[in-house]
């Protein structure tokens, strides 16, 4: 436990030093004076004067500031931040989302990079008996869209067939060159003794090669499926799909950073990935005390062309920090009075958790299986004993030619292939026939 919160402490130490020191180098660049710059809070530990700037490093590890002349009220320094013009506060406002979202894809660019395969959307090859198959699905085809949702990434196929509840969905692929709308195209459940529903994702997909281009367009698709689904996951927040008891805290969240550091270091980074995309898409949202608040005042001032009367501007921002506090004790009380069950407990995109697709009353299984896409772990980990909850499960021999890694689910039998593995351990698989890459 103590080793999961401190590397929980590091990898937001780490995203928050980078979300400052983007406010921090464009408000260098822009000629606002930067009073202090800190990592941390509290009481200072280390502190040093090097020209206008005062560097010190606090007590407590729970956040950190860039403090800018005349940020939060008037100033008569012609350096201050409220004297910049307003697209250079602008930029400073956002610089340090955009740095969270460049760090993410740093990560994912070296988690790419450090493997022996690219996962594609093509389908490689079939199970025995494959229901997508009989339903009109090709070896071949490149899968574009499921249930009309464009299909960036292979996690992005797992996710859709995640959140499907009946395992039939309507498929747009590329085949020989032309696109060809797949209606309808089915997917087999299969029932344990413990009487848990597994959809059998019975195709296997073409790796493609380590290349700098394949890399960086990998890359690129996949902090954009990131960034996506953290909008799908406020979406379901609002519209009440997801409500406050699945939002998991700083808390909760040593409990996930313990799951994929039991995983790899290729996990702990690439959820690190995750976390730090998160937290630059939620700080541009338009949110008193975020920065997409503040953004939200520049863009009326430059269409007024004269700002809001900083007195206003500071009200609105203290009742949304006031909020946002509120919200994080809120997390912070459930995920104390969850942490008995967390070994029971699954969580969806870093802070969202996701309950069973029928009913979780009285439903928490002793284990938890994840669905993984070649090594890869997918960002939506589901209940494995919950008997009425469906997940994914890999099917027939696994690796195809030149190996590849399985991983099989607690709560059932293994496949043929799979070696009975179990949700923490991993072998690498024989070469089999059609070749492909397993979900």
């Amino acid at each position: 436990m103590l080793v999961n919160i401190l590397l929980t402490l590091v990898i937001f130490l780490v995203i928050i030093f980078i979300h400052e020191l983007g406010h921090f180098l464009m408000a260098k660049w822009s000629g606002v004076r930067v009073n202090e710059f800190a990592l941390g809070m509290g009481p200072a530990i280390f502190r040093r004067q090097k020209g206008e700037t005062l560097y010190s490093i606090r007590a407590f590890p729970v956040g950190g500031f860039c403090s800018m002349e005349g940020e939060d009220s008037g100033s008569e320094d012609p350096h201050a931040f409220c004297n910049a013009v307003v697209w250079k506060r602008m930029a400073v406002v956002v610089a340090g989302a955009v740095m969270n979202l460049l760090l993410g894809f740093g990560l994912i660019v070296g988690i790419t990079a450090a493997s022996d395969v690219i996962t594609s959307n093509t389908v490689a090859s079939f199970s025995e008996n494959a229901s997508s198959q009989a339903s009109g699905l090709q070896a071949g085809d490149e899968i574009l869209e499921i249930n009309g949702r464009s299909i960036w990434v292979e996690n992005d196929i797992a996710y859709q067939l995640l959140m499907d509840t009946d395992g039939v969905v309507d498929m747009v692929v590329r085949r020989n060159g032309e696109k060809v709308e797949l209606p309808e195209v089915a997917f087999a459940y299969q029932e344990d003794e413990n009487g848990s529903h597994t959809l059998i994702v019975d195709f296997k997909v073409v790796g493609e090669p380590i290349t700098i281009g394949n890399v960086l367009s990998y890359s690129i698709r996949k902090s954009a499926s990131v960034a996506r689904l953290v909008w799908i996951s406020l979406l379901d927040l609002v519209t009440g799909n997801a409500s406050l008891n699945d939002l998991a805290g700083p808390i909760g969240m040593t409990q996930v950073v313990g799951q994929a550091a039991s995983v790899g270091v290729s996990s702990l980074l690439l959820l690190a990935a995750f976390i730090t995309i998160n937290v630059g898409i939620f700080n541009l949202l338009p949110i008193p005390a975020l920065d997409g608040g503040r953004l939200l005042f520049l863009i009326v001032e430059a269409i007024r062309r004269k700002p809001i009367k900083p007195e206003y501007e500071g009200y609105v921002h203290m009742v949304g920090f006031a909020l946002l506090i509120l919200l994080m004790i809120v997390v912070a009380f459930h995920d104390i009075w969850r942490l008995p069950e967390k070994q029971g407990q699954s969580f969806l995109l870093l802070c969202f958790k996701r309950r069973n697709l029928n009913d979780t009353k009285n439903c928490y299984p002793s284990k938890i299986g994840q669905p993984y896409l070649w090594d890869r772990p997918h960002l939506y980990p589901v209940h494995a004993e919950c008997p009425q909850h469906r997940y994914l499960r890999q099917r027939g021999p696994g690796g195809g030619v030149g190996g590849g890694w399985l991983r099989d689910y607690p709560g059932s039998d293994s496949q043929p292939g799979s070696g009975g593995l179990d949700s923490c351990h991993q072998r690498q698989g024989q070469s089999a026939a059609g070749g492909g890459y397993s979900f």
